[in-house]
């Protein structure tokens, strides 16, 4: 997938890891003088436990633990390791081969397991999160059942890295067991609010859909933050803005059992508008030669990207149109599956209505839904299409859209016209890429077949048949705007 960052002190070369083994011993095994005693303590541990079933605000006098019960319950452990233990764990954890992880969900460094980890200090860590103490420790601070089969990895957050809206809610392959508890512990140096970075936590609407943050938590040194993975438990890392930092933290999940277990796109008929394709089209891009070569190039690659598709009067005209649109004041979501703006009306939603009273925007859109351009289409495709669904999108910094079970659009032809003034700097991101879901993941994780960057008056036509999936990639931030 395209990266583009100042180079990275780590090495992203995956290391070679020669066989898996699992450490055995670790269950037996007690942190004695590891980790802070006071979290094992029979009176903050009743406390903190009836605090955590009945959702209710705690925060010890002693320590600064906190239990935050909305909008899921989340708690706050500071000094969660002795301070020698913590500073060699960082001095190892550094040393780590890191790679670059990027998707339509996130994008950052890991480490691999940490289980299979070589570095005396981080093999202490290990045995000491695998131990019955600390699982036991875990699982009576909150009521929950736990089993000793915690992921434990690193990751580094630096300039531009971002985690995006999701539940953590997965279930182990075949049984009735899943990650029950995540867990982040903390290893930055000196954090502040202007740095980015913090675990932001959603609420949610009627509809069991994340809906607004509502609780934004700060990394801060030796500190454990820990929520019950529930399917509403939505939260997100927010982008990383500080130029020299990295957010450094050892993160995974305790498994259990567990006790049980979005499209936007409307489609219509397409409707015999009155639509005339020489009105708008570029000239080249009618010729029967012209047609032709598109049709060999789609069928070869599965996508086509048509250069200077309308004429250049109307594209200029349709830049101003879309300047005076009226956008949404909210992105549309839910924001585990998309975040992006819509015009606040949608003259299209209308069918009836005559091309020639919208405003440009909506008149040509209604032409992309039209019989006129589904004919074009098919001269192209030789795909016969009796449904359309369409939108007008604007994507801001920070909006982005993802890959969720439950906001799958089905098979077909997607159409995408890119309106953009300049040349866009891929610095930015924001490009849409398409992953086949049954192919091996590359070296960053992803199964990408195609990526498409925003382009002046270019239309893009891909192919996408069942099990390859799309998202746009998170929009980042620029010199902090």
């Amino acid at each position: 997938m395209h990266s583009a960052r100042k180079p990275s002190p780590l090495n992203p070369k995956r290391r070679k890891i020669e066989g898996k083994s699992s450490p055995e011993s670790s269950a037996s095994f007690h942190p004695n003088g590891l980790i802070n005693d006071h979290y094992t303590d029979s009176n903050f541990v009743t406390n903190f436990r009836n605090a955590f079933q009945t959702r209710t605000d705690f925060e010890c006098s002693t320590t600064s633990a906190r239990l935050y019960p909305t909008p899921f319950r989340t708690g706050w452990l500071p000094d969660i390791f002795s301070s020698p233990f913590a500073h060699n764990v960082k001095q190892e954890i550094v040393t780590e081969y890191y790679r670059l992880k990027s998707s339509d969900l996130f994008e950052f460094y890991q480490s691999d397991d940490l289980k299979e980890t070589k570095k005396p200090q981080l093999q202490k860590l290990r045995d000491a999160l695998y131990s019955d103490h600390f699982v036991s420790m875990m699982s009576n601070l909150t009521g929950i059942e736990l089993n000793d089969t915690p992921d434990i990895s690193a990751h580094m957050y630096f300039e531009g890295h971002y985690l995006l809206c999701h539940d953590d809610d997965i279930e182990d392959d075949g049984e009735m067991t899943g990650r029950r508890i995540a867990f982040i512990i903390y290893l930055v140096d000196e954090w502040n609010e202007s740095d980015g970075g913090a675990l932001e936590l959603f609420n949610i609407d009627n509809g069991g859909n994340p809906a607004e943050v509502t609780r934004s938590i700060l990394p801060k040194y030796n500190t454990m933050a820990f929520f019950e993975v529930t399917p509403t438990s939505f939260h997100q890392v927010a982008e990383v803005l500080s130029p020299t930092k990295a957010r450094l933290s050892i993160s995974g999940w305790f498994h259990g059992s567990l006790k049980t277990r979005l499209s936007l796109a409307v489609y219509r008929p397409i409707t015999p508008k009155v639509s005339k394709i020489t009105e708008y089209v570029n000239p080249r891009c009618l010729t029967d030669e012209f047609i032709q070569r598109a049709r060999k190039t789609l069928r070869k690659k599965y996508f086509l990207e048509i250069q200077d598709f309308l004429k250049d009067d109307v594209y200029d005209k349709l830049l101003e149109s879309l300047d005076r649109v009226g956008w949404s004041e909210k992105p549309i979501g839910p924001a585990n599956i998309r975040k992006y703006y819509l015009p606040k009306s949608n003259t299209v939603d209308n069918l009836s209505v005559d091309s020639a009273s919208l405003p440009l925007h909506s008149a040509i859109q209604s032409f992309f839904t039209s019989g006129a351009f589904a004919e074009y289409l098919y001269s192209i495709s030789c795909w016969r299409f009796h449904s359309v669904a369409s939108e007008t999108r604007r994507f801001y910094r920070n909006n982005y859209t993802v890959i969720h079970d439950n906001g799958w659009d089905r098979e077909g032809l997607d159409v995408v016209f890119s309106c953009i003034r300049g040349v866009w700097n891929e610095l930015w991101e924001g490009s849409t890429i398409y992953i086949d879901t049954e192919v091996e993941p590359d070296e960053e994780g992803t199964e990408k077949i195609y990526e498409m960057w925003p382009e002046q008056n270019v239309l893009t036509l891909v192919l996408r048949p069942k099990m390859t999936h799309r998202f746009v990639k998170h929009l980042k931030c620029e010199d902090g705007k």
